[in-house]
């Protein structure tokens, strides 16, 4: 905990350094879809591409979309450079677990441009006065390939008026994303079509690849994008967040901060669910400015659904398992993971009924002692009895020459990271030695104990029956 909150104070301290004593290169983009959408990214220098997880998440990566497990809205409004009004909105809607659509809206308004004529002086009384519009709809879809992989498509439409001239343009994105737990990393190609209409204008939509990762650590994550990479100028974008505040899922406070070529920020998000409101502070070389969206996320509510859901499914396969219905706990496990993909206790107890299941199918152990120890050590398991669990899976594995017990055992020692006290001897003779040094000690029951440990894996071995008929009675003498 002292670590992550010395390392994201670190980073604040570099970017109020840089504040104070670097000149910031670039300046405010001419290009308006490129500026950005959402308070919570622009407050982390305009890092979006991997960390999106509301309805802005189409505009920066439409692959990101099957990260919005519910409904999201979200909603931007600010002036920039004190002329240019800036609106923005939001909505994205689940189709089912694996598909979500968004739609976005970008818009660029500056009223009360004077007109000069020909001449174009600015001293001098304007002809007239007109307005600039620039303004753009996407349309988003994201789709989740596997519980790693998503893809998405953007489909963009722009148009620009200017006095009176006026043109639009028709273009598409394609986007990527991979999520390896604590890492992640996705790209965006943009305009991959891009279709002018309209009169000539200086508004270009080249073809441009973008990247991005990112990286959580408990409360803390970073990220960095590269952007505008197929263009002259590309960009660089790096920013961190701090979870300062979270009292489960009903509020969180997060302290932000970023830099990129063209600004440095500081920002602050709140939630309180199901609403949440984000703040930017953008310094820019020609002005500073203040950026502010709210939104509405179901996305907390969705998850604690989806994790009652899989409690739900994850107790019911439990049950399935004390029965020994191995087939019924594996659907069971199946819905628990649906709702819960990053359930790892439930995803090795899946393999462990796969392997289960295969055994049996294979009839790998034929005998029903061993069916019954395979079951036990799945009930072991489950209770968190760990060196009794691999313990069996030993016991097994040298008893019956089969692959599926040999890949069963492995599976076990790797899931629990104990090893059994029995690897590589016989467990029966160990017991059996053990057993008779006890008694040659006068240790009877210790000797007791280790004869009932044969018998709990070989209840009918007649020799350790009758030795532990002697202890009792030997037992029963000395009471």
């Amino acid at each position: 905990m002292g670590l992550i909150r010395l390392g994201f104070i670190v980073f604040i301290s570099i970017i109020i350094g840089l504040l104070s004593s670097a000149e910031i290169i670039g300046g405010y983009t001419a290009d308006y879809l490129d500026y950005g959408v959402g308070a919570r990214y622009l407050g982390m220098g305009s890092v979006g591409r991997t960390i999106a997880m509301d309805a802005n998440a189409g505009y920066w990566n439409p692959a990101l979309l099957p990260r919005v497990r519910d409904i999201s809205l979200s909603g931007m409004t600010t002036t920039l450079l004190g002329m240019t009004k800036y609106n923005q909105a939001a909505l994205s809607i689940p189709l089912n677990e694996s598909d979500v659509i968004a739609c976005t809206y970008i818009g660029f308004n500056v009223d009360q441009m004077e007109l000069h004529g020909i001449i174009n002086d600015a001293t001098s009384t304007p002809e007239g006065y007109f307005t600039t519009q620039k303004n753009a709809l996407m349309i988003s879809f994201g789709h989740k390939m596997s519980p790693s992989i998503n893809v998405g498509l953007s489909g963009k439409y722009g148009s620009r008026r200017v006095y009176n001239s006026q043109d639009s343009v028709i273009a598409m994105d394609a986007g990527t994303y991979a999520d390896f737990g604590d890492f992640q990393c996705g790209g965006t190609i943009r305009n991959i079509v891009a279709i002018k209409l309209g009169e000539q204008t200086d508004d270009n939509y080249e073809l441009d690849f973008d990247l991005g990762t990112s990286y959580k650590m408990d409360q803390l994550l970073f990220s960095f994008d590269v952007a505008r990479i197929l263009r002259k100028n590309t960009s660089f974008f790096v920013g961190a967040e701090y979870a300062a505040i979270s009292i489960k899922d009903n509020f969180d406070l997060k302290i932000r901060a970023g830099i990129n070529s063209n600004e440095m920020s500081l920002g602050l998000g709140v939630q309180t669910t199901p609403i949440f409101f984000d703040y930017a502070f953008l310094i820019r070389p020609l002005s500073q400015e203040h950026l502010f969206s709210m939104g509405l996320s179901l996305e907390n509510i969705a998850i604690k659904n989806n994790d009652q859901n899989a409690e739900k499914w994850t107790q019911k396969a439990f049950e399935a398992i004390q029965r020994n219905d191995f087939s019924l706990a594996k659907r069971y496990i199946q819905a628990s993971l649906d709702q819960d993909p990053q359930n790892q206790k439930m995803k090795t107890i899946d393999q462990q009924i796969g392997l289960i299941l295969e055994i049996l199918s294979n009839r790998s152990i034929k005998d029903s002692n061993g069916q019954r120890l395979l079951y036990e050590s799945m009930h072991r398991f489950i209770k968190g009895d760990f060196d009794m669990a691999v313990d069996i899976a030993e016991y097994l594995s040298r008893k019956n020459n089969s692959l599926q017990v040999f890949s069963y055992k492995q599976l076990l020692e790797k899931t629990t990271g104990h090893v059994s006290t029995y690897k590589g001897v016989d467990l029966v003779q160990y017991n059996l030695e053990l057993a008779q040094k006890e008694r040659l000690a006068d240790h009877v029951e210790a000797a007791a104990k280790c004869l009932r440990t044969i018998l709990f894996f070989e209840p009918n071995h007649v020799e350790v029956l009758k030795q532990l008929g002697d202890l009792s009675q030997l037992l029963k003498k000395t009471t």
